[in-house]
């Protein structure tokens, strides 16, 4: 008769993903998962498979977690161009007024720069993350052209590759620390080209 576990698998999973977040995963050796997750190797193998396969599952979760808050905030009713500026303001956190000190970034930024090159499974996992976040704000942008808050010439195709492109390196720049309202400014300007 197999043992009960001693450990909640939803909080390993959200340990996993704290530690991932903040040391990528290179960075993160399986000690440090196992101390952090509260649970030994044999149970972690037994649960969630090797290192490479936590980390997918990881991944998984948080891409997930990243594309309903993404989806939630565009599809907020009413102004498109308010839905924009609401999503932008929680990825810049506090509307880019300060940055959290020891701020890990975003997962999903974090592993493309990390793996991607070099790793086709997750380039191919962060192609299609990046996919879904260009459709959503095409959506977004599609309606506001429509209601008229947008540029009737707005290509929204482009545009929103161009607002995924900033939402990425905005997560990059607020790991640095940027200087009060500086993450504030950069997605004045990306937003502006909407008008």
């Amino acid at each position: 008769m197999a043992r009960p576990r001693k450990f909640d698998e939803c909080v390993a999973l959200r340990e996993a993903t704290a530690l991932f977040r903040e040391n990528g995963y290179e960075g993160t050796s399986l000690a440090d998962l196992t101390r952090r997750m509260g649970m030994g190797k044999a149970s972690l193998y037994a649960t969630f498979g090797d290192k490479q396969q936590l980390f997918l599952l990881v991944l998984a979760h948080y891409q997930e977690a990243m594309r309903e808050t993404m989806e939630q905030l565009l599809a907020k009713p009413g102004s498109a161009r308010e839905a924009l500026q609401g999503y932008f303001d929680y990825i810049v956190g506090d509307s880019g007024a300060t940055c959290m000190e020891g701020d890990p970034g975003c997962l999903c930024v974090n592993t493309a720069v990390e793996l991607a090159p070099h790793d086709p499974l997750i380039a191919a996992r962060s192609r299609a993350f990046n996919e879904t976040g260009e459709r959503l704000l095409r959506e977004t942008l599609e309606r506001g052209k429509a209601s008229g808050e947008f540029r009737g010439d707005l290509d929204t195709r482009r545009i929103a590759a161009f607002l995924m492109t900033q939402i990425y390196g905005l997560s990059v720049l607020r790991r640095t620390g940027p200087e009060p309202g500086r993450l504030t400014d950069v997605v004045r300007t990306a937003l502006s080209l909407l008008d």
